[in-house]
């Protein structure tokens, strides 16, 4: 039956979940929690103040899902919508909308990055945190530093079977030297394993983050069958095989870096 929605013409528009957002700052080293859902008006435009929460910060890793940018000077970014795998089918938007895969898109666009987008709690707050750069990995962190993805593999490493949602995660800042000189990113330490009362709190506000992450996957994966006649989307892939592509992937030339 044709819903009054749909009879209206009304324009449909993605699923939104707006969050509050945590970032590090690559050149003061300091973690900025962006204030989102209390934007300020300035001069007729909302603005969204950061403030910092020092050069450590514990969270609970919920969800891991990633973007694909490009900043341009002078022009708007080109930006991907939010995803879980390189596998999954991608819908581009920057000067035009394209939607194809995650290979076609990194020839065409060649200085596009990944950002890992972390649903994670933060004093018991429901976040997204901006992981990207030399924060993902880079040729000058020492071996026995982890990388993003070394982090998130170390949970099943050695024949564990441990979960990075049952663990508090101590982001630290630390320094790197690139070819431009110094500059900050993230470093990952395993904190103490949640308590009951704890538990409670990431399993409500890890279903929160399913539930949107869902809703937003099944609306791109509908809008993208008009630019893809005849194709199946193909399903996503898990975690794990995400962390195990990400070598060629994500290669980070820490010059590239927007501060």
């Amino acid at each position: 039956m044709t819903t009054m929605k749909e009879m209206s013409g009304e324009r449909e528009t993605s699923p939104q979940l707006k969050l509050n957002q945590i970032r590090i700052n690559g050149q003061t080293g300091e973690f900025l929690y962006k204030d989102i859902l209390n934007p300020k008006e300035v001069d007729g435009k909302n603005t969204f103040e950061e403030h910092s929460i020092g050069k450590e910060v514990s969270v609970v890793l919920l969800k891991i899902r990633r973007k694909l940018v490009q900043f341009r000077t002078g022009e708007k970014p080109i930006m991907s919508q939010e995803h879980n795998s390189r596998y999954d089918k991608i819908t581009l938007f920057g000067d035009t909308i394209m939607v194809d895969d995650n290979d076609v898109i990194r020839e065409k666009f060649p200085k596009i990055k990944t950002q890992q987008i972390v649903y994670g709690v933060y004093e018991n707050e429901l976040v997204r945190i901006s992981i990207q750069g030399a924060s993902l990995g880079s040729s000058a962190k020492s071996p026995d530093v982890f990388d993003f993805y070394s982090y998130i593999s170390s949970f099943k490493s050695n024949g564990k079977d441990e979960h990075f949602y049952e663990y508090h995660t101590v982001l630290k800042s630390m320094q790197e030297i690139g070819k431009l000189g110094p500059y900050c990113c993230m470093d990952y330490k395993m904190g103490d394993k949640l308590n009951e009362e704890e538990m409670k709190v990431v399993e409500e506000k890890m279903t929160i983050a399913y539930d949107f992450c869902t809703k937003m996957d099944s609306y791109y994966k509908e809008k993208q069958k008009s630019f893809l006649p005849n194709k199946d989307i193909e399903p996503t892939t898990s975690l794990n095989d995400e962390i195990k592509s990400t070598e060629s992937d994500n290669a980070i030339n820490v010059e590239d870096i927007p501060f």
